[in-house]
C-alpha cells in the first residue's frame, strides 16, 4: 500500500527578480499576507541623508506602487510590524539610541506617514508591534527591560507598569487575537532564587489589565516563554526550563491559568516527549530517553547544551501549536533568552556592515541548528502530538529564524532553502513523512545558476500554505556564453500533499 504522501511535491508558482549589485544593501522582505509582499531596501550613497525604497508586490508579483522616502543618516531600521492593511517601519538613530522614526506604510495607496516621538531613553530596542495606532517599543535601559506604549496619532507615550526590575529578562511582547489587548512576559527571581515569569496584559492603550507570577517548584528555573492569547480569562504559557544552578535546559514547561487564576504547571522532559530526539536517529534517541527517565525517577534532570528560537503560539480553533528551531553551542549576551521577536529583522543590513564594521566578527558565537520542533496542545495546554525535522545549517553572529512554518488542517508545514535546494516535510499527528527536495525553478528554463550569496538567502511563511523563497544569485543566460547577470529573487512555493500515489491503494 503506497502512502498517500508517497508523491508530494514541491511546487513552483511563480519567480520574481531585480538586478542588483552586489555592494547593494539586502532587501528586507514583509508578508502583507494576501494583500502581497512589501519590499525595503536602503540607498546609503547621500552623505547627509539616505533613501529608504519601499516596493508593493501583490501575489502574483505584479508592481503595484513604489515609493522613495529620504531619512536622515545614523537612523537604521530596526523593527516591522503589518496588520490591517498597513506595515510599520520602525527606525532608531545610532549611536545615542535616543530617537526613534516610525513610518506607516498604507499597502494599498503607498502613502508613507512619520512619527517621530519624543526623545525617551538610550534604548537597546529588542520588540516592536503595533495594536490599535498604538506602538510597544521593548527593550532594555541599563540593563533592565523597559516597554513603552507611543500613541502614534496624539504623540503620547507610555511607560508600562510592572516591567523595569533588576536581574530580569523581557521575553515575549504579544499581540492578543482580540486585537485590543497584549502581553508582555519577563522574567524574575522569587524568595527561593528560582526564576520564574511575570505575565502581564495590557489593553491597547498601555493600561494594565492584569499580572500574575508563574508559580514553579523548587530548583526549576524557567528562561524563556511564549503566550497565548487570553481564551475565556483562561491563558497557557509555555517554554523551557533548566534544573538547578544548570543554564543548559532540560525540557518543556507548560502552564494553564484557568478563570479562577488557578494554576496547573507541568514539566516535561526533553526526553519524555515522544519525537524530540528523533532527529538523533533511533538508537542514540532511544538512549537518550532512557538516560533522561532514569534521571526522573531519582528525582534529577538531564540538561542538555541546545537553546529554542520560538516562533509565536499559534492559535486554531481547539488547539495551540508551539513552533521553534532549536540550537546548539550558542552563547549570547542575554543568556538563554527564547527568540519569540519574530519581528526584529537583525539581518537587515548586509553582511559587510554588521560582520566587518563591528570589530569583533571573528570573535562572534558560533551554533548550530540541531532540527525543528512542533509542539501541538489543547487550550488546556495537555499534549496531543509532536513532530520534528532535521536542519543542517550552521553560522556565527545573531541567529535568525532559518525556515518558514505554516500551520493549516491540523497539520504543519516546514520549509527552507539551503545550498541551492528547498526542503520541505508535512509534520502531523498521522504519519512520519519524509523531507521533500527540489530545486527552484528560474524564469528561463536554459537559465543556469553559477552562485548566490548564501548570506542572504531565507525562506517566509506567506499566505494560505505559500512560502517565499528569496535570496541574491548569479544566473547565466542560455548557453555557456550567455550573459551573466545579478539578480534578487523571490520565489513562491508551495508543499502539495494531494497528490495521490500511481500503484495499488
Amino acid at each position: 500500500m503506497l502512502s498517500q504522501f508517497a508523491k508530494a511535491q514541491i511546487e513552483n508558482h511563480k519567480r520574481y527578480e531585480l538586478e542588483y549589485e552586489w555592494r547593494d544593501e539586502d532587501y528586507l522582505l514583509i508578508s502583507n499576507e494576501k494583500l502581497g509582499l512589501t519590499l525595503v531596501q536602503a540607498d546609503y550613497k547621500g552623505l547627509k541623508d539616505f533613501t529608504l525604497s519601499i516596493i508593493q508586490l501583490d501575489t502574483d508579483f505584479n508592481q503595484k506602487w513604489e515609493n522613495l522616502v529620504t531619512i536622515k543618516r545614523g537612523f537604521e531600521l530596526l523593527g516591522y510590524h503589518y496588520v490591517h492593511n498597513k506595515t510599520y517601519l520602525m527606525l532608531q538613530e545610532f549611536p545615542t539610541r535616543f530617537k526613534i522614526k516610525i513610518l506607516s506604510v498604507d499597502n494599498r495607496t503607498g502613502k508613507v506617514e512619520e512619527y517621530n516621538p519624543k526623545e525617551i531613553l538610550e534604548l537597546d530596542i529588542q520588540e516592536f508591534e503595533v495594536i490599535q495606532n498604538t506602538a510597544i517599543i521593548g527593550g532594555y535601559f541599563s540593563g533592565r527591560p523597559v516597554v513603552f506604549a507611543f500613541d502614534l496619532e496624539n504623540d503620547k507615550i507610555k511607560t508600562l507598569s510592572n516591567v523595569y526590575q533588576n536581574e530580569s529578562k523581557l521575553l515575549e511582547v504579544r499581540v492578543n487575537s482580540d486585537s485590543l489587548t497584549f502581553n508582555v512576559l519577563a522574567t524574575e527571581y522569587n524568595a527561593n532564587r528560582d526564576q520564574t515569569i511575570i505575565v502581564n496584559t495590557y489593553d491597547y492603550l498601555g493600561n494594565s489589565i492584569r499580572d500574575y507570577k508563574l508559580e514553579t517548584k523548587k530548583d526549576y528555573h524557567l528562561t524563556s516563554a511564549i503566550s497565548s492569547s487570553i481564551n475565556d480569562i483562561s491563558q497557557v504559557i509555555a517554554g523551557v526550563y533548566s534544573y538547578k544552578t544548570s543554564n543548559s535546559p532540560a525540557g518543556i514547561f507548560v502552564n494553564h491559568v484557568d478563570r479562577t487564576g488557578l494554576q496547573a504547571m507541568k514539566y516535561y522532559g526533553f526526553g519524555e516527549l515522544e519525537h524530540f530526539f528523533t532527529y538523533l536517529g533511533e538508537k542514540k534517541a532511544k538512549r537518550y530517553r532512557e538516560k533522561a527517565e532514569a534521571a526522573k525517577n531519582k528525582g534529577r534532570e538531564v540538561r542538555y547544551r541546545v537553546q529554542p528560537m520560538f516562533s509565536e503560539m499559534i492559535e486554531a480553533d481547539d488547539q495551540l501549536i508551539i513552533f521553534g528551531e532549536y540550537l546548539r553551542n550558542y552563547n549570547h549576551e542575554s543568556g538563554n533568552q527564547g527568540w519569540a521577536a519574530t519581528n526584529f529583522p537583525t539581518g537587515f543590513r548586509n553582511a559587510y556592515n554588521t560582520t566587518q564594521s563591528d570589530g569583533y566578527s571573528s570573535n562572534r558565537a558560533s551554533f548550530e541548528f540541531t532540527h525543528a520542533y512542533t509542539l501541538v496542545l489543547d487550550k488546556q495546554g495537555n499534549i496531543q502530538w509532536d513532530d520534528w525535522v532535521d536542519v543542517p545549517k550552521d553560522g556565527k553572529g545573531t541567529p535568525e529564524p532559518f525556515g518558514g512554518f505554516i500551520w493549516e488542517k491540523n497539520q504543519g508545514t516546514y520549509a527552507y532553502y539551503f545550498e541551492k535546494e528547498v526542503y520541505a516535510k508535512l509534520m502531523n499527528s498521522e504519519e512520519d513523512t519524509e523531507i521533500i527536495v527540489d530545486k527552484l525553478e528560474l524564469n528561463d528554463p536554459k537559465d543556469k545558476l553559477r552562485y548566490e550569496n548564501e548570506n542572504s538567502s531565507g525562506t517566509l511563511k506567506w499566505y494560505d500554505n505559500y512560502f517565499i523563497v528569496y535570496g541574491v544569485q548569479s544566473i547565466r543566460s542560455g548557453d555557456d556564453n550567455g550573459a551573466l547577470r545579478k539578480v534578487f529573487f523571490i520565489n513562491k512555493i508551495s508543499l502539495n500533499t494531494n497528490l495521490k500515489a500511481n500503484g495499488l491503494d
